[in-house]
Order: C-alpha cells, then structure tokens, then sequence
C-alpha cells in the first residue's frame, strides 16, 4: 500500500467524523485578508488538515492500553476484578497507595472489562486523530494527560476510597477539547454546528453505554464519574489555551486567558486537597 494510498484512507475516514468544506464566495460571509488583499472564505479551519504523515499520538497510547489489557487477560482470567493483573497492580490508582504519585497519571493504561477497553479505544481513535491532524499530536496528548490526572485527583478528594482504572478522564478531556476548539475556531469552520453535535452526540452515547452496563447488567463496578468530570472540564478549559486558533480576536485573547487562569487555580486547589489527605 503506498503512500497515496494511505493518505486517501484517512481523508476519508476524517471525513465520516468532520463533514467537508463548502466554500462560499467573497461577499457577506467572505472577509479579506488585510495583509495581502487575499479573499479568506469560510472553512479556513477545513484547510487546517493534515494527514501525511499521520500524527501517531492517540494510537500509540491505544496500543499500549491494548496490549497492558491483554497482559493482565492471560494473568487473570476475570475481567471484573479491580486491580488483580500484573500491570494493574504497578499502574493502578489505588487510595492506599498515593505516595506512589506515578499511579495519578499510570491508571489510564489499566482496564477492567472488554467493553471498558474497547469502548475507551473506539472514542479516543475516532475523536483523537481528527484533532491531531490539526493541532497536532503532543497537543492532543497533553490535554489527555492532563484529563486523566485531574480525574485521578478529583477522585482522591471527593471518593477517597475508590480504586480507579481506565483512560475516560482523558477521553473526555479530548471530546470537550472539541468544544473548545469550535469555541475558538467557529467562524472558520464551515459546519461548526454539526461539528459540535457530533462531539455531543459522542459524549451522550458513551454516558449512555456506561448507565446501560451499570444498572441493566447488575456488574459489581464502581464507574469513576468524578473523573468523567475532571477530565471533561480539563478538556474544555485546556483546550481553549493549548489548540490552535487560526484567526484569534481580542475576545478569544480573553477567553485564552480566563481559561488558564480557571484551570490553575483548579489544580492548585486539588493539589492541596488530595496532599493534605494524604498526609
């Protein structure tokens, strides 16, 4: 398979997530560039795709998480079990052993269900690579970071005794990233609107998958909402400082800074919260 080949493959992969730009001619919805007299239409974020060479961020950590669950599949049979696997008890959030800060961020290579792996995988593969192509990978990987370190943290302080695993603060951190960057980039969007439902749409689905599994299958596992959450706002409020906005406005410079500002007093706070109760 050649390299156009390939290239052909994720175009039309984005394309199933993110609809196709329509341009539109210089008039009421075009503006002109006032440096170089150029006409700029509508979709300038569309133009903003790049899929050679493919940003490897997402899909290398999903391997990783992939291959870490296997593991832990061959040690130990039941895939209920919290924290039984071989990797899982180097890498899991465990409240009993927070001294050992690495399991803060290691937690999101641990899963404990099929359906918590592939559902994980599915959303971060599907919502991820479409915004590396833009903003790139080490963007998209430190708002996932980060999501799955203020869940771990929010967990400590408001669930003090639970036990986490799973990457779904940082797969929420990377579908609200979404929203921020249609926050930020409307107005060079050609369907804005729609790409905001999709990522709505996604989120809705993946909270739907988690209430199905947890009260119509009965499973004896505790879902780690609060870093749902954490991730989610760390998302939004990350993502408005650290992706890219093509044509930013002296509003959004504002924004820029409200949600930096937001963000660290966020953390500070829950730095001091989850080190007092762990003293």
């Amino acid at each position: 398979m050649g390299r156009n080949a390939i290239q052909d493959i994720l175009n039309r992969f984005v394309k199933l997530i993110i609809p196709p730009r329509q341009r539109r001619p210089y008039g009421p919805v075009g503006r002109r560039n006032q440096k170089n007299g150029t006409v700029q239409t509508d979709g300038a974020y569309d133009d903003e795709y790049c899929f050679w060479p493919p940003q490897m961020g997402i899909i290398v950590i999903t391997i990783i998480q992939v291959i870490f669950f296997v593991i832990d599949q061959t040690t130990d049979s039941d895939d209920i079990k919290i924290g039984t696997g071989k990797i899982a008890e180097i890498f899991i959030y465990d409240p009993l052993k927070k001294k050992e800060v690495w399991r803060f961020l290691t937690y999101m290579f641990v899963h404990v269900r099929y359906v918590h792996i592939i559902t994980n995988a599915v959303v971060q593969l599907t919502i991820g690579f479409p915004l590396e192509s833009v903003h790139k990978w080490w963007r998209v990987l430190i708002i996932y970071f980060l999501g799955v370190i203020a869940g771990s943290l929010l967990t400590s302080v408001i669930e003090p005794n639970v036990k986490l695993a799973g990457a779904s603060g940082g797969v929420y951190a990377i579908l609200t990233a979404h929203i921020a960057t249609v926050i930020m980039n409307f107005k060079d969007m050609s369907y804005g609107c729609v790409h905001l439902g999709i990522i709505l749409t996604a989120i809705t689905v993946d909270v739907g998958s988690f209430i199905y599994y947890r009260y119509t299958k009965t499973l004896d596992v505790t879902v780690g909402y609060a870093a749902h959450f954490a991730g989610a706002l760390v998302g939004l409020l990350v993502g408005i400082w650290i992706l890219r906005n093509i044509d930013p406005t002296k509003k959004e410079k504002y924004l820029w800074w409200g949600a930096l500002l937001i963000y660290i007093v966020l953390m500070v706070v829950l730095i001091v919260l989850t080190t007092d109760i762990w003293l």
